[in-house]
């Protein structure tokens, strides 16, 4: 367990977040559809047919996201066996930025805000709502996903790679026959 070796796996780990923040943006935005509205005093309204897919962005996000954060935080214990304190703290900081890296990409590419633009257009002008993440607890997918992943792999996976050491007394025991 070296200083670089560490560092090398630390930094995987946070580099590792960003990417896959990106690639979990993208899947999120690919597999949305925009809840119909319509622009009414230069707001934004939902259509009856929009009104159920209201918060379809916010359930994707934390689908997507929960998917992500088991595959980050599965390969980083994997990959930090031995090294689980500082794996860990990357982790939580990676998984955090790979989950607003996920909400700026999806919303980059997904329509532009429907409150502003309903305020240029004429009453029951169609429009679509734009993609964004509503509720404080949707942020925590992606880190709670990660953290309970690799905890999951150091407690069981890596348990039976390194099996507890045989103490002197049970050892001692064994040799007797008992």
């Amino acid at each position: 367990m070296s200083r670089r070796g560490t560092a090398r796996v630390v930094a995987g780990v946070l580099v590792g977040g960003l990417l896959l923040g990106v690639v979990c943006g993208v899947l999120w935005e690919w597999w949305w559809t925009p809840p119909a509205g319509v622009a009414v005093d230069g707001e934004f309204v939902f259509t009856s047919a929009g009104i159920g897919e209201g918060f379809s962005g916010t359930g994707l996000y934390v689908l997507v996201t929960a998917a992500g954060g088991l595959a980050l935080g599965t390969v980083a214990a994997l990959r930090g066996d031995g090294r689980e304190v500082p794996v860990l703290l990357a982790l939580l900081a990676a998984s955090a930025l790979a989950g607003t890296v996920t909400a700026l990409v999806g919303a980059a590419l997904g329509p532009p805000d429907a409150a502003t633009r309903a305020a240029d257009l004429d009453d029951y002008a169609p429009l679509v709502q734009d993609l964004r993440v509503e509720g404080a607890a949707a942020w925590l997918t992606f880190p709670s996903a990660a953290l309970l992943a690799a905890a999951v792999v150091f407690l069981v996976l890596t348990r039976r790679r390194h099996p507890e050491p045989v103490r002197a007394d049970r050892a001692a025991s064994v040799a007797r026959g008992r």
